[in-house]
């Protein structure tokens, strides 16, 4: 995975936008100013958007090149100084003794811990490191017995500017293990020019494991967390069959609920 987020870390920006309302429903949790962690920050987005809210963020991604991405990005910010922090870690080897306001983990990060074993132990992680009355939220996209995978934003093929005013062409091809709930996923871009000539195309392999609604709540349940609410868009709306995305905040089991 790391491998494949450095090869398009250059590109990312370019050509992968945010789900729509995604960076403003994050930005809508804080009521406060807070110390904020964000794992799996990729190229620094949201992170970035939190930062300039006042809030202190520290960011951590598995891949150098998203990190240096946005570390570079970072230098020419001399307004978020003592503000926002980058680092490279694996979420499920993280190592920092700390204790943080609000943990996102976004963009479907949650999605590559391809076990069992491996959610439980980035899950009593991030746990060890909120504070008692802190939230953990986190965003993953709904198993395609919820919502086929060929009607989510952006899969569906088409033409769309990007930031350099080229056209973008992007589609999802996937294939599934049930048996294990693993997805194969294989994602292509093709950019023109604004005369509709092919510019360049790319193609990055992808491994994710999709969960089940009822064994969301059970593993968060378990992990000792209590989901305070469970979203099926970014506009809050309630979780129900054809959801796009699984959203859960979440906290401490004993914390008093804010």
């Amino acid at each position: 995975m790391k491998q494949q987020y450095d090869d398009i870390s250059q590109l990312y920006d370019q050509f992968i936008p945010e789900p729509a309302g995604m960076i403003e429903f994050y930005l809508d949790i804080p009521k406060e100013k807070s110390k904020i962690l964000d794992l799996g920050c990729g190229s620094g987005r949201l992170a970035f958007a939190l930062a300039e809210q006042g809030h202190e963020v520290h960011a951590f991604d598995i891949s150098p090149g998203m990190i240096g991405r946005a570390q570079k990005k970072l230098d020419e910010r001399t307004d978020l100084t003592g503000k926002l922090t980058f680092g490279v870690s694996d979420i499920r080897e993280l190592q920092i003794q700390d204790e943080f306001d609000f943990i996102f983990i976004t963009g479907g990060v949650f999605e590559y811990l391809l076990t069992i074993k491996e959610q439980r132990k980035v899950l009593d992680k991030v746990k060890s490191l909120l504070k008692p009355n802190g939230k953990f939220v986190m965003d993953i996209i709904s198993p395609p017995q919820i919502c086929p995978y060929s009607s989510r934003q952006g899969d569906g093929g088409g033409k769309t500017p990007n930031a350099t005013e080229e056209l973008v062409h992007s589609w999802n091809e996937v294939k599934f293990d049930h048996y294990r709930q693993v997805v194969f996923t294989s994602s292509f871009f093709e950019a023109y020019d604004q005369a509709g000539k092919l510019q360049d195309k790319y193609n990055f392999r992808f491994l994710s494991r999709y969960i089940m609604p009822s064994e969301m709540y059970h593993l968060l349940e378990n992990c000792g967390y209590r989901v305070n609410d469970f979203y099926g868009n970014y506009n809050r709306a309630i979780f129900r069959n054809g959801s796009e995305f699984m959203i859960v905040v979440a906290s401490h089991s004993d914390s008093k609920e804010t």
